[in-house]
């Protein structure tokens, strides 16, 4: 049974040999089919969408080259799915710097681990280092006690995560060195 059939639409496939559709089949979050192969199926929700013209979806295919940069020379947890293996690379790269110093890790996403890192985990990790830990989105980062005594008392954070403006004033931090 399908989840959800979306039909009387005009759907462009952008496929030549079936370039627009007129009924789409989703299952679990996926298109599976398009026209005959799912309008005789039976489907939770049949939606209506009274000639609509639906285009496929898009993605902003631009870079930050700083972020490109920052990755291609900086340890990275992206993959990673247990959180006594994102504290491993971290307290390796600690014992890399200088106390005091910064550390700093790419490819950071909650969803991998099931969870945030906290500033705590960070904190044992760290040894005594500054440690700025970037989400793979560029948008955020969790960061130790070290770097949030750094920050303004209304930087908001949820028990260490920066995100937008916040992760800025981390990054100025970091950047100056201090």
């Amino acid at each position: 049974m399908l989840c959800a059939r979306l039909t009387n639409a005009r759907f462009l496939a952008m496929d030549p040999d079936h370039p627009v559709a007129h009924d789409l089949g989703i299952w679990r979050g996926r298109v599976v089919g398009l026209d005959e192969a799912v309008t005789s199926l039976p489907a939770r929700e049949v939606i209506d969408l009274q000639g609509a013209t639906v285009l496929p979806g898009f993605i902003d295919a631009h870079v930050h080259l700083a972020w490109t940069g920052f990755k291609q020379n900086t340890p990275s947890i992206a993959g990673l799915t247990r959180i006594d293996d994102v504290l491993a690379v971290v307290a390796e790269a600690a014992r890399k710097r200088s106390p005091g110093d910064w550390v700093s890790i790419a490819g950071y996403d909650r969803r991998a681990l099931g969870r945030h890192l906290t500033a705590a985990h960070l904190d044992k990790a760290g040894r005594g280092r500054k440690v700025f830990v970037m989400h793979d989105s560029g948008h955020g980062c969790v960061v130790n006690s070290a770097v949030l005594d750094l920050l303004p008392a209304d930087i908001p954070h949820e028990n260490a995560f920066l995100a937008e403006g916040a992760m800025g004033a981390a990054r100025a931090r970091r950047s100056a060195r201090v």
